[in-house]
């Protein structure tokens, strides 16, 4: 994921950045996160999701022009 970072956005741009507490909340859920800086941008690798309560089922294709999502989630 890549975003920019609060410290460094206009207040009248932050709702488009993060702040350290928020990636750090984005970044609980996976089992490993890595961030990197880049020039004022926050790059956050995340790899493995760290819950074991959600799994990934098939979704049939949804009628219509949208196709937001080819997986859906469901809790066990």
């Amino acid at each position: 994921m890549i975003t920019p970072v609060a410290a460094n956005t206009p207040p009248s741009r932050r709702d488009i950045a993060l702040d350290d507490d928020e990636i750090t909340l984005l970044s609980a859920g996976w089992e490993q996160a890595e961030r990197f800086d880049a020039d004022g941008l926050a790059v956050v690798i995340l790899r493995g999701p760290g819950h074991t309560t959600t799994t990934v089922v098939d979704k049939p294709r949804p009628t219509g022009h949208a196709v937001s999502a080819p997986l859906a989630t469901r809790d066990s």
